[in-house]
């Protein structure tokens, strides 16, 4: 469950020196009386300013405001996907993850699985992780994530963290 994850940050020091441009990805999981919670952002060596990496980036932030408002308790997962398609289609160049959430609770990953071909529904009181992954350039990962609560009324960021650092 969640409390097999260390309170204590395990981090490894590499070897390999950033240049300008290049991006980072974080993710962060913690566990609070026995539930678990993930963020994960992406940082660019440098500021980009208006470059791509900075208008997924700002798409991706778009799409998780609008998600906040507009699903909602018993909302089918797909429509998570199709707003982040839909979102992503006029800038085009961006793949998306096969997985762009899921369920999170006592264990770090749990059902639903948001994916392009799931059924399920987002039920009232579930905590979810959305964290889509866009492949830009073949080689590029940018990916933001953070927990949610699913509410009547909408979904609840969990996090108190920007999401663009």
């Amino acid at each position: 469950g969640a409390d097999a994850i260390p309170e204590t940050p395990v981090i490894t020091p590499g070897r390999e020196v950033y240049r300008r441009g290049d991006t980072l990805t974080l993710t962060v999981t913690a566990s609070k009386k026995g539930y678990a919670a993930k963020l994960t952002r992406t940082m660019t060596v440098g500021h980009e300013e208006g470059g791509e990496a900075a208008r997924l980036c700002d798409t991706l932030v778009e799409w998780f405001s609008e998600c906040s408002e507009k699903v909602k308790a018993w909302s089918p997962t797909l429509e998570l996907f199709d707003m982040l398609r839909e979102k992503l289609n006029p800038l085009g160049g961006a793949r998306v993850s096969r997985v762009i959430g899921h369920g999170i609770g006592l264990e770090l990953v749990e059902p639903p699985s948001i994916t392009p071909n799931s059924k399920e529904l987002l039920p009232e009181g579930a905590v979810i992780t959305l964290q889509p992954k866009l492949l830009v350039k073949s080689s590029t990962i940018l990916s933001i994530g953070d927990t949610y609560a699913v509410e009547r009324d909408g979904l609840v960021k969990l996090s108190r963290i920007d999401y663009i650092l």
